[in-house]
């Protein structure tokens, strides 16, 4: 009978742990994921700047760039 019941509480410890694994898995992944997509492009962020430029063009020249 104390075998049953050992044999049941680990079943149940286990389910336990998988459940917390399994959680702490899917949340580390979606925050890799999350923090994948929200790093800028280094191509749309030259765009971009070149756009902020030509709008807003240096009001004082730079002798250097001439």
């Amino acid at each position: 009978m104390a075998k049953i019941l050992t044999r049941k509480r680990e079943g149940k410890e286990m389910k336990k742990t998988i459940i917390i694994l399994s959680i702490s898995f899917t949340l580390i992944l979606a925050g890799i994921l999350y923090g994948k997509n929200q790093q800028p492009n280094e191509v749309e962020t030259m765009v971009e700047d070149q756009i902020y430029m030509n709008q807003y063009p240096d009001p004082i020249p730079n002798p250097v760039l001439y």
